[in-house]
């Protein structure tokens, strides 16, 4: 084992790949949110900071290959397969174990049934080989694929490997949020430099975690003494940055808005898929969604014209939008539901198909050519927006001043009217202020007292299986869905949810929940006695639902629950904290 001394410690250097796997076993088995922070830390203060940073990387799926994010493209069933000719068993035997007696954690039953292996390679070594996968493409990406999983199983324990196969399925199972390794830096940042930096705050943290989202490379600064550095961090053409996000508004809740003090303008509220877009010098373009997923593979059209908007108008930098169908034959953008469908009927040929086009709406700039703009006006990041000439598919929102509530609720009227999903109030003198939710920026969506038009975005907290005739043709009879509070940082349910969406959907739903099913519901998820679902999963996929009204309810934990609530679609552009508070509805 080889060690460094640094500031008067000794560190470990290179770190086994099984201390790895032994951090994340104990992270898995620690139930209390405080002693997880306690093995982090200790973990991050006795490693070589290039050891946590690769350790950090690891656990919030964080791997580049020349500069590129790595994508596994890989599934559950894909992940069966691999294991099940590996380990020499039936598919359907290694399938049925998986989910009955490992409640969907194809790594734990590896653990137990996979091949032993005694060896424990370097982590630093282990990590360098998943970031090849980023150079694996071509007509034989998916054998390739397999037979470098193959090549990491033969290196490592079994036991080891459960936490290699997570990765790949894309679940840890462990119950550690970037939000809590984050307090972790800040709590050693606070005991090292706290009386140099007294002005540094826990918030300060957050807006610069919001700005550069590398918790790996901020625990290297703050571990490495370079705290001016950090606090220096810019946005960089290539790496996402955390999206701003708007409260909601309500008639009632106008004093959210000092038309004495300040300036605002309205514009349409599309409802589309939140997309961040990335242009480099060299006119490469990488679309990032608003989890910071790069999704150039989902867009490629868009790709496309924004590289041919990029040269017509001699630019590169990070801007902000959103993508949305737009049917040019009855000139309406149409809503996520329908984008969606579009997207996945696209390979139709149709006179209707065809008059149907994605497009690109621009609404915000937050670097323009290497400079960061984003702590400039919100007026005058728009203003240099309409200086560029638009593209075929590539559009700027229209922004409308307004002066009054009575002129807000006047387009308001008018954006429903010409099926927008609502609109936008936007504060001018504001700067954009990445991963917060702010009341600089106001959603104002259709909504009436006795029914919701508007659809809600709530995360799956569990499922039940279908019973008789129905099981034939779906798995899942009902899901329980709920939202996350801020304010607790808990998930709370709102609604048992068993009817919409078509039989494609509702299985798609069950191999995705099939991959992240749990014996027992995290710590911070709150389910009564009277919902207690068949499997409980762990809080990651967000759906969309239709609903008649939001009621008080005892039943639910949220205090409140949706009546007859519809499945509408998946919603793969936000993560689980991003549900709707519905909550507020009742202020309507």
């Amino acid at each position: 084992m080889l060690y460094k001394k640094q500031n008067a410690h000794f560190f470990l250097f290179l770190m086994l790949f099984s201390e790895f796997s032994f951090l994340c076993e104990a992270l898995e088995k620690t139930p209390s949110r405080l002693s997880k922070k306690k093995l982090l830390r200790a973990f991050f203060l006795l490693h070589a900071p290039e050891a946590v940073t690769e350790a950090i990387h690891f656990l919030t799926f964080y791997f580049f290959h020349e500069q590129q994010a790595v994508l596994f493209q890989l599934d559950e069933i894909q992940m069966v397969k691999i294991i099940a000719e590996y380990t020499e068993k039936d598919i359907d035997s290694v399938r049925k174990s998986i989910k009955h007696e490992m409640s969907g954690d194809i790594g734990a039953y590896y653990s137990v049934h996979g091949k032993s292996n005694l060896q424990s390679p370097l982590f630093q070594d282990i990590f360098r080989e998943i970031c090849e996968f980023g150079a694996i493409e071509g007509e034989n990406s998916q054998e390739t694929r397999k037979k470098k999983i193959l090549s990491l199983l033969d290196k490592v324990s079994k036991e080891d490997a459960r936490y290699l196969l997570r990765l790949f399925v894309g679940t840890f199972r462990i119950g550690v949020s970037d939000k809590t390794i984050l307090e972790v830096i800040f709590e050693i940042f606070l005991v090292r430099y706290g009386e140099r930096y007294k002005d540094i705050d826990k918030k300060k943290f957050e807006q610069i975690y919001g700005v550069f989202p590398n918790l790996g490379k901020i625990v290297y600064f703050v571990l490495t003494n370079q705290i001016e550095k950090l606090l220096s961090v810019e946005p960089k053409i290539g790496m996402a940055v955390q999206s701003q996000t708007a409260e909601v508004f309500f008639k009632n809740n106008a004093l959210l808005l000092d038309f004495s003090k300040y300036s605002y303008v309205i514009q349409p509220k599309y409802d589309g898929f939140r997309l961040q877009a990335h242009v480099t010098k060299e006119q490469e373009i990488f679309l990032f969604s608003r989890n910071q997923i790069l999704v150039n593979h989902l867009f490629p059209t868009v790709a496309i014209a924004l590289k041919k908007y990029a040269l017509q108008n001699s630019f590169y930098g990070v801007i902000d939008g959103e993508v949305i169908g737009f049917d040019r034959l009855n000139n309406f953008y149409l809503t996520f539901q329908d984008t969606a469908k579009e997207k996945r009927e696209k390979k139709k040929k149709t006179d209707k198909k065809e008059s149907i086009e994605l497009q690109y709406i621009i609404f915000d700039l937050l670097v323009f050519k290497e400079v960061n703009l984003m702590n400039e006006t919100y007026q005058k990041r728009v203003q240099i927006i309409e200086t560029f000439q638009e593209g075929e598919q590539i559009k700027h929102v229209n922004s409308i001043p307004v002066f009054n509530i009575k002129e807000i609720e006047e387009q308001h009227n008018l954006c429903i009217k010409n099926k927008y999903e609502g609109l936008m109030i936007k504060d001018l003198a504001a700067p954009y202020e990445a991963g917060k939710r702010t009341r600089t920026w106001l959603k104002y969506k259709k909504i009436q007292k006795d029914s919701l038009e508007d659809t809600i975005d709530v995360v799956i907290l569990g499922y039940t299986l279908s019973k008789g005739m129905r099981s034939k043709r779906q798995m899942i009879g009902s899901l329980l869905v709920g939202v996350y509070d801020e304010a607790t940082q808990h998930y709370v349910t709102v609604a048992q949810v068993g009817s919409g969406g078509n039989q494609v959907l509702w299985n798609l739903l069950y191999e995705n929940l099939y991959a992240i099913t749990v014996s027992s519901p995290l710590e911070n998820v709150f389910i009564s006695k009277a919902h207690i679902p068949d499997y409980f999963v762990t809080p990651k996929i967000v759906v969309s639902v239709k609903a008649d009204l939001v009621s008080l309810s005892k039943d639910h934990t949220a205090g409140v629950s949706l009546r007859f609530p519809r499945l509408l679609t998946i919603r793969p552009d936000k993560n689980e904290k991003e549900s709707t508070d519905i909550r507020k509805f009742l202020s309507e």
